[in-house]
């Protein structure tokens, strides 16, 4: 691919879910065996990567980090 080409698909969400599924399929094992939601692995990621963060992190900054949203 060329710099001035660009990725064109139809359904770039769907492939995205896919790829996502795909790398949880090896990964929800371990989180199983730790007793781990994919949403709590999730909120312990934005967590760790914050954790030099004096002061911590605002709960809103975690949930839209972590894809956590309000029920609608």
């Amino acid at each position: 691919m060329t710099a001035n080409t660009a990725f064109v698909h139809r359904n770039l969400p769907r492939l995205l879910l896919e790829a996502r599924e795909a790398v949880m399929l090896h990964t929800r094992p371990s989180l199983r065996e730790h007793g781990l939601s994919d949403q709590q692995w999730r909120v312990l990621r934005v967590l760790g990567e914050h954790a030099s963060e004096s002061g911590g992190v605002e709960t809103g900054r975690v949930a839209t980090e972590a894809f956590c949203w309000a029920p609608a």
